[in-house]
Formats: structure tokens, sequence, C-alpha cells
């Protein structure tokens, strides 16, 4: 894709080749990370698990939110800025629903996964992106003209939803029905 894109002139060969640098680097420091620190992120290993969950998920939110003060005027930057908003959004709800989904539920893992119905979740996921990314983004276009800060909300929701409340809700159902 980046390369079509350069050939139609939307990017320039450095864009091109520093986003691949940028993601290639990215790519290796994750492996390394994870093969150095294989249960990051722990909270049960932290002196203070609950205030340790607060703070890293405020500071990634403070983070990822920073980018929304950052408001340049030209129609360029605004597309830009948009799609940096949503990015940041993604990122913060992911990292805050893995740090809560292992504060709560330290011994989740793929074993357990395996033992939910998927149909269960998938349909969790069909619902939460229908009310979570469809019916809010409907509400942000007819209220809200799209505003940046309720697009921030609405992937963060999102992603949270994805990896915290979507395990949580099968295993509360799960433990329902097996009870």
């Amino acid at each position: 894709t980046p390369f079509s894109r350069m050939y139609s002139g939307v990017h320039y060969p450095g864009d091109v080749l520093g986003g691949f640098l940028c993601g290639v680097s990215t790519l290796i420091f994750i492996q390394w990370f994870f093969k150095k620190y294989p249960e990051f992120p722990n909270p049960s290993g932290w002196e203070n698990p609950k205030l340790m969950v607060k703070l890293s998920i405020q500071i990634i939110v403070l983070l990822t939110i920073s980018f929304i003060l950052m408001t340049p005027p030209s129609p360029v930057h605004e597309s830009s800025l948009i799609s940096v908003v949503a990015g940041g959004a993604s990122l913060a709800g992911f990292y805050s629903g893995f740090v809560v989904l292992k504060y709560y539920f330290p011994n989740y893992s793929r074993e357990k996964v395996g033992s939910i119905n998927p149909i269960l979740s998938i349909s969790l996921l069909v619902i939460g992106i229908l009310f979570l990314y469809i019916v809010l983004g409907q509400v942000s276009k007819t209220y809200l003209n799209n505003n940046v800060v309720f697009r921030y909300f609405r992937y963060f929701l999102l992603n949270f939803y994805i990896v915290f409340f979507i395990p949580f809700l099968t295993i509360k159902f799960t433990s329902k029905k097996n009870a």
C-alpha cells in the first residue's frame, strides 16, 4: 500500500522509507521487550496494584489525548489529526483494557479462551461495534459535527470494550451457565 500511494503521489519516498523503518524498529522492540518481560503487565506483582493500574491508565490516556490539543488550522492537518486521534485513542483503550483485564483476571489466558463459547464472544463483539462505533459515530455526525474529543472517547471505549468487557462478559455468562 505505501508504494502504491507513493506512485500516485500521495506519499514521498522518505515518508514510505521512514514509516517502514519505524514499523520494523517498533516490531523488533516489542519482540525484545516481551521476551525480556513475558508477564508484562502483571499488576499482582506491583506493590500497590490498584494505584499502579490507575496511574498507568492515566498516563497512557494523557499521552494520547494530548494530540487533541495540537489542533493546527489547515484542513490537511485536521485530516491527519483525526487519524492520529483515532490511533491514539485505540492504543489507549487497548492498553487500558489489557491492564484492567490482567488486574481483575490475572489467570485469564488462551487456555480459558478455548472453553468460552465463540458465538457468545462474536455476538458481544458485533453488539459492541454496532453501538460504540456505528451508533456513536452517527451521534457524532448529527449532533457534534464530528468532534475530535468525542472521536477520541468513541475509539477509546470501543477498544476498551473489545479488550476488557468482551472477556469479562463471556466469563460472567459462562460462569452463570456452568453454576
